[in-house]
């Protein structure tokens, strides 16, 4: 699927009228049903298809089920798109996970060779706001180490072929961030 970096509000209009939740469908047990389901219907978004609330124990097989599931659901129509998530949670499992050369290079930010450290997702204000069970927290978008977070997390799924994220509850993780200027990513268009 070629990239189509400017949308016009009409394609938009008929991606949302063929839209649907897919919650979570790289762990389903009826996949296949579930694509026929797709196909039978044209639809052409599919919303949450990928993401992880808590941390998967393998990281690589997660995100290698979320490229099968693009390039299955691709096959059906290389038109869909997919949506990945990548949620206003983080756990301590985090710390399994390398941060890779390129999510410093993206934020600009001084290579290390190292984990992400979940001590340094939050900040004070927001793990009093919620713990998500008393293990996990919201990850502060003014802290650099969820900036990583992020933007690792966003562009595997991209690589793996998703096209669109939903980013939880942005006002959530942005709370120290008036306007949004910390985030590593924004789409803007004038006619939305």
């Amino acid at each position: 699927m070629e990239p189509n970096p400017v949308a016009s509000r009409e394609a938009l209009e008929l991606y949302l009228a063929r839209a649907a939740t897919f919650s979570n469908a790289i762990h389903s047990d009826t996949l296949d049903d579930d694509l026929r389901m797709v196909r039978d219907t044209g639809t052409l978004f599919l919303g949450r298809a990928a993401y992880e609330w808590n941390m998967d124990p393998d990281e690589e097989a997660h995100f290698d089920k979320a490229a099968a599931l693009a390039r299955r659901v691709h096959g059906i129509d290389p038109r869909i798109i997919l949506q990945a998530c990548v949620f206003e949670a983080v756990y301590p499992e985090c710390e399994r996970v390398s941060v890779p050369a390129w999510a410093f290079e993206a934020l600009g930010m001084p290579v290390e060779r190292r984990n992400f450290r979940f001590a340094d997702m939050s900040s004070p204000q927001l793990r009093q706001a919620h713990s998500w069970g008393g293990r996990g927290v919201i990850p502060d978008i003014a802290c650099p180490e969820a900036r990583l977070w992020f933007i690792y997390r966003a562009f595997r799924y991209i690589d793996c072929g998703y096209e669109a994220l939903h980013l939880g509850q942005v006002h959530l993780v942005a709370g120290r961030d008036p306007g949004y200027a910390l985030w590593p990513y924004r789409a803007e268009r004038d006619w939305v």
